[in-house]
């Protein structure tokens, strides 16, 4: 996966991610790690915005010829969920995340929009999440030996 979706791929996936590195770096400024939620009203939202590219994610580490099928059903609708979990943080945001007095949301729906036209307009998106990995197959290989042998 290309560096850029690897970026989009963190950034939706924020609400898991931001957690695991706060307490690689340490548990906070004031002893916990509610400071990474505090911004949201409702954080348990948008840990349900972000699972769709969670399990984008998961499928990527588990990307190998010899995965099961919802590794592949998962991976081959990735650019989909990728677009699901932006329209659904959009939609949380505008729904429960606009105060006058946070000056950041308006930044992350304009972020998860260009987010959600790269992933419909680019073709390096589509073709990343239309590539799997296949086994080998032992016929081919077999026979490209015999070849090589009879040569």
């Amino acid at each position: 996966m290309g560096g850029m979706l690897s970026a989009i791929l963190l950034y939706l996936s924020r609400s898991f991610v931001l957690p695991f590195i706060a307490s690689a770096f340490g548990s906070g400024r004031d002893g916990n790690m509610n400071y990474l939620l505090e911004a949201e009203k409702n954080p348990l939202l948008f840990l349900g915005c972000s699972l769709p590219a969670l399990l984008v994610g998961v499928a990527w580490f588990r990307r190998v010829p010899s995965s099961g099928r919802l590794t592949k059903f998962i991976w081959s609708w990735g650019r989909w969920l990728m677009i699901l979990s932006a329209v659904l943080d959009i939609v949380a945001r505008l729904t429960f995340g606009l105060h006058p007095d946070r000056g950041i949301t308006p930044f992350l729906l304009m972020f998860d929009g260009v987010i959600v036209c790269y992933l419909f307009i680019a073709p390096r998106a589509r073709d990343v999440f239309a590539d799997f990995p296949l086994a080998d197959d032992p016929n081919k290989r077999s026979a490209n030996r015999t070849l090589n042998l009879s040569k």
